[in-house]
């Protein structure tokens, strides 16, 4: 049953629909119905006093006057009701002379089951439901005119006036309904335009239809090029480009919008969307330079901290599996000056991005390598490049290899894989080869944490203490319980030292390498650092004379970082989350290169909160991109390189420029 409204919603409609039947006499085709129930059809020729006159199977047919019950013309016979529906009709017209509403609605309702198409009997329901005060269910059926036969009634009036009042009432959906009847089913009409249009903005504005308020907008632009309306439609047209992903046409739509209209009230919203499309590019100087502008022109308090915010954000870049990555979830990085090595659960790529570049390396060894396991991809958990600077002549295979002071040679000479279970890959990137390291030919376990270098060892984390292989002597050691007193097995994070070797454990602690008197001891974190409150540790840096780590404690529910020196003797700290929503458990240090000017080296922190920055003033908060990695993602890992600082997390490899945060 149709729903009557309440007397708060009563009277959307404030003109009655206007009835106004066509000069059917002009129409082609006549339908003439006989009072002994037959019915005749022929185009219509002539009539008189008396008679009419149809073309009737070829032949020219008169018609008495007083044999015919109803004359109906149309242009189109599949619009023209049976014997059955029309008998329907009928019968309603008579019971509504009766007074009969509800018998008459039931046959107007038989009428339109019998013959869906019968727009005089769907017209008449629509009038009765809506005297009755079921507006919404009459529009319903007046739309169905609008549909079958527009210009049978003059109907567009009455949807200005119902999507009018509608849009006043917040009724969004219901408004672009009406309003659409108009724009699609009456052209000419002098409210088209203004409907067409305002159905669009309700679609891009109010409920949320980017793909269907594009196409409308821009059929509108087409129809009614000279509305009022069209000034905000191309504007809007750039912002739904933009967000249907099409950032380059958003960027070309946008520009011939300020430059036609350098005084519009949109000009402002306009440089906003521009720069939301240089930012999906990539383009981000032109972002920036864009929300600078739009800035300026905008008062509304809240719309500049949004414009703020964007701006803040164009340091930041994400990459996704649509650049070629493995997968999202970047467990592990490796940079070398030029290129930059990404490790997932599926695989391994090597990345150029030198100037601004970022282009997959295809290789197929590399292929083969993320193969080698016939059950799942190569999960690859930890990367390390060997070497990784180069400060003084190296050997290789190929001889003495001596760069420039500070720089970092073209190819990378070798690149250690840790992975999930499968150990080591230990793989040469100029030959395209590959060893790999196991339980069968020297580590403790096959799951590996961490890869550490020293001057002529490797050091490895394992799930089953420490191995350290020695280059000269290609023969592997192993610490762990059953031969020290090492605080656990289960090693996560490494740092190797001039002087020392640090082993971070999951719960229990650290323990120090001598690498002069080749000893082991083991530390509880707070001995060293007295601020910290964790024995859990999750990773390490090295700084010209200092050591960096970062800690956690489940029990408190809160992590930080420490600062000691190589030795292990004096060290300091800071707690960075304190919380019960944010898992703390994921932090990650980096420390960036001191110049001359400062005393102590920045230093980056990525968790899943954000990523935090220490300058000489102090400590900076970073939130993350969120329209583009989500509010979920997880931080994993963290690497600096030249002027960029790559986080790899569980929804793309974020990458911020560190020189735009140095200036913030």
């Amino acid at each position: 049953m149709p729903t009557r409204l309440l007397p708060v919603q009563i009277v959307i409609l404030t003109i009655l629909l206007l009835f106004t039947f066509l000069a059917y006499s002009q129409e082609r085709v006549a339908i003439v119905y006989l009072k002994n129930g037959d019915r005749l059809t022929g185009n219509w020729l002539a009539s008189d006093d008396k008679t009419i006159h149809i073309a009737f199977q070829d032949k020219a047919l008169a018609i008495d006057l007083d044999r015919i019950s109803t004359i109906r013309f149309a242009a189109d016979l599949s619009l023209v009701p049976d014997l059955q529906a029309e008998k329907h009709f009928r019968n309603a017209e008579s019971l509504l002379e009766l007074g009969l509403r509800e018998e008459a609605k039931r046959q107007f309702e038989a009428a339109i089951a019998e013959f869906p198409k019968y727009a005089d009997a769907h017209y008449n329901l629509g009038l009765l439901l809506k005297e009755d005060g079921y507006i919404d269910e009459a529009l319903e059926y007046f739309g169905r005119v609008a549909k079958i036969a527009p210009d049978s009634y003059e109907l567009a009036i009455a949807f200005k006036d119902a999507a009018d009042n509608y849009r006043a009432a917040e009724e969004f959906d219901k408004a672009f309904d009406a309003y659409l009847l108009i724009f699609d089913h009456y052209p000419t009409h002098s409210d088209a335009a203004h409907a067409g249009y305002v159905a669009g903005f309700l679609l891009a504005e109010q409920l949320d239809a980017p793909a269907k308020a594009l196409k409308l907008l821009q059929d509108a632009t087409r129809r009614f090029p000279e509305s009022n309306d069209a000034t905000k439609a191309k504007y809007l047209i750039g912002v739904l480009q933009s967000r249907a992903g099409q950032p380059e046409v958003a960027v070309e739509t946008l520009t011939i919008f300020m430059r036609e209209n350098p005084d519009s009230e949109w000009l402002g919203d306009a440089y906003e969307a521009r720069g939301d499309a240089y930012r999906k590019l990539r383009i981000n100087d032109k972002a920036l330079d864009d929300y600078y502008i739009a800035y300026g022109m905008t008062v509304d308090p809240q719309k500049r901290a949004n414009i703020q915010r964007k701006r803040e954000e164009c340091a930041w870049t994400v990459y996704t599996v649509s650049d070629s990555l493995p997968s999202n979830n970047i467990q592990a990085i490796a940079d070398y000056g030029n290129e930059l090595w990404v490790g997932t659960p599926k695989g391994l790529a090597r990345f150029d991005v030198g100037l601004d570049t970022w282009e997959l390396r295809r290789e197929e060894s590399i292929e083969h390598i993320n193969s080698l396991s016939r059950n799942a991809p190569t999960n690859v958990r930890t990367l390390a490049v060997y070497p990784p600077t180069v400060e003084a002549p190296i050997s290789s295979e190929a001889g003495e290899i001596s760069p420039p002071e500070g720089e970092k040679i073209d190819e990378a000479t070798e690149v250690w894989i840790g992975t999930l279970n499968q150990g080591i890959i230990r793989y040469n990137p100029a030959a395209g080869s590959w060893v790999t390291y196991n339980t069968l030919n020297g580590l403790p376990h096959n799951q590996i944490f961490d890869i550490e270098f020293g001057s002529d060892d490797v050091w490895v984390a394992t799930f089953s203490g420490v191995a350290r292989y020695s280059r000269s002597n290609d023969e592997w050691t192993v610490y762990n319980r059953s031969t020290l007193e090492l605080p656990a097995d289960d090693i996560v994070a490494l740092a190797v030292t001039p002087k020392t070797v640090w082993v971070g454990t999951s719960e229990f602690g650290i323990a120090i390498f001598d690498r002069v008197y080749d000893t082991w001891r083991s530390s509880n974190l707070r001995d060293i650092v007295p601020e910290v409150v964790g024995n859990s540790i999750v990773s390490f840096d090295v700084g010209s004379d200092s050591i960096y780590f970062t800690w956690y404690s489940a029990k408190e529910k809160k992590n930080g970082y420490g600062k000691s020196d190589w030795i292990g003797i004096e060290g300091r700290g800071l707690t960075v989350l304190d919380a019960d929503s944010v898992p703390i458990e994921d932090i990650y240090i980096a420390v960036g290169q001191a110049d001359a000017t400062v005393t102590s080296p920045p230093l980056w922190i990525a968790t899943n909160d954000g990523l935090y920055y220490k300058s000489q003033s102090g400590w900076d908060p970073i939130e993350y991109p969120l329209d583009q990695i989500g509010d979920e993602a997880t931080a994993n890992c963290i690497e600096l390189s030249n002027e960029t600082a790559w986080i790899g997390t569980s929804n793309g490899l974020a990458k911020i420029d560190t020189n735009a945060v140095g200036s913030r």
